[in-house]
């Protein structure tokens, strides 16, 4: 018990924008945050972070996974998570289409429907806000399925990015801002 004091008293006195900008490399506009992301102590240390009561964490295929199932888990909360392609063996679907270059290219994104269901309250989180197009989708889906949207968590977020959903949802945590 006393070394898990020592080490949260640590990681509070050094503060999460340290301990993430050490484990982040840039290059020009090409960010990396793998060390992050297999950081299981530190994503432990991030949800904890996190007060929000939720029955169910959203969450976007493959980088929000790990992120999204400790806070799920600190939360006592079901995990959910969307996909780029229709699950095998599932029937029935949300699905959303995003275009990230008008004209150029859009996405098509699909949540089994009996993973969220009308007035769950939802959490949605990713590891980071680059341009905010796959955080929109997430939020577009919980409100495809009716579900009531308590809040959101990133770990990063580009600066310009963030007021848009600060304003949008109750609560909205962001770990680190670049």
């Amino acid at each position: 018990m006393k070394r898990a004091q020592k080490i949260i008293s640590l990681f509070n006195s050094i503060g999460i924008s340290e301990l993430s900008r050490k484990k982040v490399s840039f290059s020009g506009d090409i960010i990396d945050i793998s060390s992050v992301l297999s950081d299981v102590l530190l994503l432990r240390w991030l949800a904890e972070k996190i007060d929000i009561a939720a029955d169910v964490v959203l969450t976007m295929a493959v980088d929000g996974i790990t992120f999204g199932t400790i806070v799920a888990e600190k939360l006592k909360a079901k995990i959910a998570y969307v996909k780029d392609r229709e699950e095998t063996g599932v029937r029935s679907f949300y699905q959303i289409t995003m275009t990230y270059d008008p004209g150029i290219h859009q996405r098509k994104f699909y949540l089994p429907k009996k993973l969220l269901k009308k007035d769950d309250r939802v959490l949605i989180v990713d590891d980071i806000l680059r341009t905010g197009k796959t955080f929109e989708a997430l939020i577009k889906i919980a409100e495809k399925a009716k579900a009531e949207i308590v809040g959101g968590a990133v770990i990063f977020s580009k600066r310009d990015i963030i007021e848009d959903f600060r304003k949008r949802l109750p609560k909205f945590y962001v770990f680190y801002e670049f």
